[in-house]
């Protein structure tokens, strides 16, 4: 796991967001003020994921939870965050 500095200074904006072992959750639109990962916004809805659920940063952000364990523990942007 990184820690949430280097974490912050690696993620940039559009780069895709792959969960392990089931593939990809999305793409970063920003980094929040609050520290989490902001995804690309799809279908109108924006969400949420913490930092602390990234294992690595290469091309692409890697986390290390399955994606529907991802997609349940998200938080929709607004509102409150389920972490």
């Amino acid at each position: 796991m990184l820690d949430k500095i280097t974490a912050r200074q690696l993620i940039k904006p559009h780069m895709v967001i792959e969960c392990s072992p089931d593939g990809e959750l999305g793409t970063v639109d920003h980094i929040s003020n609050n520290g989490t990962i902001v995804l690309a916004p799809e279908n109108g809805e924006a969400h949420q994921i913490p930092l602390d659920w990234v294992s690595s940063v290469d091309q692409v952000v890697h986390l290390e939870c399955a994606l529907e364990d991802a997609r349940r523990d998200w938080a929709s942007a607004p509102g409150p965050r389920k972490w």
